[in-house]
Order: structure tokens, then sequence, then C-alpha cells
């Protein structure tokens, strides 16, 4: 049974749908409806996955302890002209690389530090004073994975990723994950950023960003470009 869909991707060149749904991913022929594959975190075999939950963690300024599975919230999959399969991690502050296939071939961490949505800030509600029944499960703006998108250059050479806790798009080299730098930052003035929780980016590489919750708009940025004499 598939819980929390929502997060999908449409591949039209292979006619299928993926779909990202708690500890997993699975793709279905987009003509016919019929599943056709799946996989785990690292490209774990569907029958392998648990469906315990991940363990939370305290934050103390450290990264997440790391984790085999996939780290849900899993909050966006998107997919490059050279067929790699990109899944972002809001309990993990990770993006996951994969083959189309599901063969596994990076991790990417952004922002690594920031408390993930399996930390403090999130989890099962454990405190019998709160107003939360014991157990249920609770999120809030943690988690530096929220949506990404894909620069339109002929190699596709940066990830823009908005970053909603940190109020925030970073951007990161495609090749070898590496981050090379951010633009916004927490306020309403234009340029500032409020919950980003949507991006965009066309042919001439100007980045749109949609923030939500009480700022209810989106930006423009455009290319900086530099270059020598």
């Amino acid at each position: 049974m598939i819980v929390n869909v929502g997060r999908f991707q449409l591949d039209e060149v292979a006619d299928e749908i993926y779909i990202i749904d708690q500890k997993r991913v699975t793709v279905y022929d987009t003509s016919t409806g019929d599943f056709k594959r799946g996989w785990g975190g690292h490209g774990m075999p569907l029958s392998e996955i648990s469906n315990e939950p991940i363990p939370g963690y305290t934050w103390t300024g450290e990264p997440p302890p790391e984790e085999r599975n996939f780290a849900p919230t899993l909050h966006f999959i998107e997919i490059s002209t050279d067929r790699r399969v990109y899944i972002g991690e809001r309990g993990q502050n990770r993006i996951q690389v994969f083959t189309t296939e599901g063969e596994w071939l990076q991790n990417i961490h952004v922002s690594p530090n920031t408390p993930a949505q399996r930390g403090r800030c999130a989890g099962l509600r454990e405190d019998p004073a709160s107003p939360m029944p014991v157990g249920t499960f609770y999120s809030s703006i943690c988690g530096s994975m929220y949506k990404m998108v894909i620069s339109k250059d002929p190699e596709q050479k940066y990830l823009f990723v908005a970053d909603a806790h940190n109020d925030v798009v970073w951007t990161v080299d495609r090749q070898s994950g590496e981050t090379l730098g951010y633009f916004g930052g927490n306020g309403r003035l234009a340029g500032q950023l409020h919950f980003p929780n949507a991006i965009g980016i066309d042919t001439h590489g100007n980045v749109f960003v949609g923030e939500v919750d009480t700022a209810k708009r989106i930006q423009k940025f455009a290319p900086v470009m530099t270059g020598g004499g």
C-alpha cells in the first residue's frame, strides 16, 4: 500500500512515473499503470525495507547519524537529461543519486548540520504533558531538503536546492556534489526568503522561488554573469 503520496516525477523518455513514498521509490508504466520496479535507500531491494520508523536523534549542531535507508520525509524527485535520479531527504539533509534502474551512485549532503526532520524538531511525540498524544508524529520547519531544480544548460551543471529551514537556495555542483554557495536569507524584503518551498528555472538561467506560509509570493532571481576581459 502506498501512503503519503503526493511527490512524483514523470519520465516522458521511458513513459514512466516515479513515486516517492516514505522509505521507497516505486516506478510504474504511465500507459498501463503496471508496477515496474522500486528500491530503497542506497539501492536497497524493496523486500529488505523495514516499516519501522527511522530512529530520531537529539540535535547538537552536528549532522544526523548516517542512515542507509531513506530518511523521511522524502520531499522531491528529479531526473536529469543524463538519466540520473535525484531524491531529497529532509530526515538526512541529503540527496541520493541513482540510475533509473535503482543503482545507487552518490550522496550529496547540503547544509548537513541543519536540524534534520528526524531530530528534535520532528518525530514521535514522547512528552506526556504535550497536548498531542504520546506516539503522535509531528513535524516542523526542519531539514534542508524542500525542493530542487536542475539547471537548463546543456551539461546541467548545477542543482538549486530550496531550503525552508535556513531560508536560502543552495547552489550545488551536480557532478561533484560540492555546495558552491547560496542566495536569499531570512526576511520579507526583496531578495530575502521566508519558507521557500517551490523552485523553477528557465532556459535563461532565471531562478523562480515560491514562498509559502505568510510570505505568499514568487521571486525571480537573475543569474550573475562573470567573465574575463
